[in-house]
């Protein structure tokens, strides 16, 4: 994710996301165009080698977010537009660039669909009575594209995807007379803004965004305020971030709402998000001066204790870098697309800020992920050490994540949080690709042991979090032989025996099996794993019922009481062709976005569908993302309703 800092200015947003899939083709969406400055805009996009944009986002029309939305239109291939259903009537935004986007979107031979608004109401009077007369007959003129307005939004429209990079639309509902429910054309009028809210500003019917990759999750809250609903007739609804922030969720990062501004981010809020870093796009002065802002500044400080490296103030062209374990920020220009060699061969190694995340599978791509069997280990421990970035095993500051391979003895590390570098002994038979068996030694006793046959040539690795006792993970994930369903997956921490002198065991400290689909997921060799500052996390390659490949990511976090999960995904992918096409084996309830409580209609048995994605909801659920003999995206539960 990239910000220019010149299209945002004192205030403003203009976001540009990039995908980079496993044959290295690039896909960019954008969210919001920032202020009105073509000659910046142009800077900004050709500098990250933008041509096309699969979507353009505008969450509302404001000059200091839309304000380059008919040059950029225009002079890129732009295929898809979100916007909201508008008129002046009820918003202080401006009527006549919300008249030029769709005008540009119409005449353009690029876009293909216009999301959010509807020919009809566009061309009702009634509904729109602000409409200038010339943009009418513009319409009506143009009656014969009126196939690319695609509708208002609703429950089951508001997901789109960039590749492997997903994003959900949040606060898309226009409100009825009432301020609080849905506006139903032709049942309703819409709401009255100036008796519900404090003023008729077009923040409070912005719309935000939920940016998803893998583990990771970005919230960029357009100007969404905590205002709309702050009138006497509905003092039961506080305002829109009281709603919407349970739906968002946890996040890692937050892109503040209205630039940081008071008004929005609320201390709920930003509670429900619990971000570990955020961004301001406004300025220090600003926010400092402001009574409001600045007491949600010291809430951000003091009570989330969000150290100043994770406050971000958009004063250059910075970017954020996806990548297991952890969410790297950069507040330097990020190097061009063409200049950025080693992302083209290794991007763990690649510039921070720099989004190459898609390259190839994330296994692959995790950091901390080496091969050194090219040497002995036993005889260059330092350089084994060298290759996940750490030197030695001398400071228990460093953390860790490193391969043990069967057959080797290391010497360089301290496995049992004495402070003192033991002798590993990882013994195991080979037998052409196969290992038959594993014994882990730690000075000579044997502390864990198996007879099961596998395939994995990295079964075992040392991760440590700084200051933190090791963990051994195991993680046989391809056993052979004549008990294919036997795997060992787990965290193991060494302990002292009670009683027993200077010897020791292994102890779980914690399973991944429960979480980990094992009937259904089958595994292409042992996970790449990571270490953080307080983070390890587990990505596992490998291949589901539904695709060729995909991965689970598992992310645990350490605190006070110990470890604790805090982030899983199985399996993040999308299903292309008809490797995604299934037929339903029982009825299957049908739910409007995938983290829905109450079904809105039954599919029946026998019915086929195509599967495009597998997620899991935050009540743990699993669910397909399919789309039905009409074409209308729904969920339904997994794996039971399915074959």
């Amino acid at each position: 994710m990239y910000v220019s800092s010149a299209l945002t200015g004192r205030h403003g947003l203009c976001v540009l996301l990039e995908n980079v899939d496993s044959s290295g083709n690039r896909k960019y969406g954008l969210i919001d165009t920032g202020n009105p400055n073509t000659a910046a805009a142009k800077v900004f996009l050709n500098k990250h080698g933008v041509k096309s944009l699969d979507f353009l986002i505008l969450t509302h029309m404001h000059r200091d977010h839309a304000g380059n939305a008919v040059w950029i239109i225009k002079n890129y291939r732009v295929r898809q537009l979100y916007l909201k259903q508008f008129d002046a009537a009820w918003s202080d935004g401006d009527q006549y660039l919300y008249e030029s986007v769709l005008r540009a979107a119409l005449t353009s031979p690029y876009v293909q669909q216009i999301h959010g608004v509807s020919y009809a109401l566009s061309q009702n009077k009634t509904a729109s009575p602000k409409a200038t007369k010339g943009f009418l007959s513009f319409l009506k003129s143009n009656e014969n594209r009126k196939w690319r307005f695609k509708g208002l939004f609703n429950s089951s429209n508001t997901a789109l995807y960039l590749g492997q990079t997903s994003l959900r639309l949040f606060n898309w509902e226009i409100w009825a007379d009432n301020g609080t429910s849905q506006w139903v054309p032709g049942k309703n009028t819409r709401c009255k803004a100036q008796k519900y809210t404090i003023d008729r500003s077009d923040n409070h019917f912005s719309m935000g965004v939920r940016v998803t990759r893998g583990s990771h999750k970005i919230w960029i809250g357009g100007d969404i305020t905590n205002l709309r609903l702050r009138h006497k007739r509905h003092s039961s609804c506080k305002g829109d971030e009281d709603r919407l922030g349970k739906q968002i969720g946890k996040v890692d990062v937050a892109v503040l709402n209205h630039h940081g501004r008071g008004g929005s981010n609320s201390k709920s809020f930003l509670k429900a998000l619990s971000p570990s870093y955020v961004i301001y796009t406004s300025t220090k002065v600003e926010i400092n001066s402001a009574p409001r802002a600045s007491s949600t500044l010291k809430y951000i400080r003091r009570t989330m204790k969000l150290p100043e490296s994770h406050i971000i103030w958009a004063f250059d062209c910075w970017g954020i870098h996806c990548k297991d374990p952890a969410v790297t920020l950069s507040s330097k220009a990020a190097a061009p697309a063409a200049k950025n060699k080693t992302a083209k061969t290794n991007p763990a190694k690649s510039t921070p800020g720099k989004n190459t995340t898609a390259k190839s599978n994330p296994a692959k791509n995790a950091p901390g992920k080496n091969t050194p069997a090219k040497s002995t280990p036993a005889k260059n421990d330092p350089a084994n050490a060298k290759s996940t970035g750490n030197s030695t095993d001398a400071s228990s500051d460093q953390a860790l994540a490193v391969p043990l391979l069967p057959g080797q003895t290391y010497s360089s590390y301290d496995l049992t949080g004495d402070g003192k570098k033991d002798i590993v002994s990882i013994s195991s038979t080979k037998s052409g690709d196969c290992y038959k068996g594993l014994s882990i030694s730690i000075n000579k006793s044997v502390v864990w042991a198996t007879k099961v046959s596998f395939k994995d040539s990295r079964p075992l690795t040392l991760v440590r979090l700084p200051g933190r006792q090791p963990y051994l993970c195991i993680c046989i994930m391809s056993p052979v032989g004549n008990n294919p369903g036997t795997r060992a997956f787990g965290l193991y921490r060494c302990e002292r025996q009670a009683g027993s002198g200077p010897q020791y065991r292994l102890v779980q400290s914690y399973s991944f099996l429960k979480q980990m689909p094992i009937s259904r997921y089958t595994y292409k060799g042992a996970p790449a794993i990571t270490c953080s500052a307080n983070r390890i996390t587990v990505v596992t390659s490998g291949s589901d019922t539904l695709s060729a490949s995909a991965y689970v990511s598992f992310v645990l976090e350490q605190d006070k009481n110990g470890l604790k999960t805090a982030a899983y995904t199985f399996p993040y992918t999308t299903v292309a062709g008809q490797a995604g096409t299934v037929t339903l084996n029982a009825p299957a309830k049908l739910y409007s976005y995938v983290e829905a409580e109450k079904s809105s209609a039954v599919l029946a048995k026998g019915s086929k569908v195509t599967v495009t994605g597998v997620f899991k909801n935050k009540s743990g659920i699993t669910r397909y993302r399919i789309i039905d003999s009409s074409k209308k995206v729904w969920w339904i539960d997994a794996p039971g309703a399915a074959k």
